[in-house]
């Protein structure tokens, strides 16, 4: 019993311990034709708070220019996919650059929790543009979803079960007590009697 009382608290608090604070970086991991590679820290969203940033389309091709000059050849398409919160949400592919269009903006809303801190769902929106562009904007907007305190919860739970436990207990120490109580009448109603008979 003891036991499992440890591990419900230790999960009840690991989920605090790994949550978020509004403000926090949140990883983003891009995944091109060419392989993965990190955001830099001033792409990277902050919890709980909208902001903008750029992205160069030359660093999708693992190029170093220095100046970000390098354009896409017209037969180029160049995706990308998008994975945040350590890959456990994350955006499907999508064009940067095709012979079509180029992307202009891309429109990321989070939904969240202020209370537990943690990420619900993430939606894209993009806006593409004709001809070529060196690079897109990325704007994340944060939708704070309504409070729901789980440690609250399994703590009201818990008081719950253990007032019926303590209630079941009382119920069943008084119940016997009566009982015990009605055993001792009728056995001294039936010695009075099988005495009185006697007489």
């Amino acid at each position: 019993m003891g036991r499992e009382l440890i591990i419900i608290l230790i999960i009840c608090f690991y989920t605090t311990a790994t949550a978020y604070r509004i403000g926090d970086a949140v990883g983003i991991i891009l995944r091109t034709s060419k392989g993965s590679l990190e955001a830099y820290r001033h792409q990277m969203p902050r919890f709980g708070i909208s902001t903008k940033t750029r992205f160069d389309i030359s660093s999708f091709h693992n190029t170093n220019d220095a100046d970000n000059t390098h354009r896409p050849d017209e037969e180029e398409r160049i995706r990308f996919s998008i994975s945040f919160d350590e890959g456990f949400h994350h955006i499907p592919w999508l064009d940067v650059y095709n012979k079509q269009h180029t992307l202009e903006k891309l429109i990321i809303t989070f939904v969240y929790s202020a209370s537990d801190g943690s990420i619900h769902a993430v939606h894209p929106t993009t806006k593409y543009v004709e001809g070529q562009s060196t690079s897109f904007t990325v704007e994340y907007n944060w939708i704070e979803e309504a409070d729901v305190d789980i440690q609250s919860g399994v703590v009201m739970l818990f008081l719950s079960v253990m007032v019926v436990l303590v209630m079941g207990v009382l119920g069943e120490c008084l119940g016997s007590k009566s009982r015990r109580q009605r055993e001792r009448e009728k056995s001294l109603s039936f010695n009075s009697e099988s005495f009185a008979k006697r007489l």
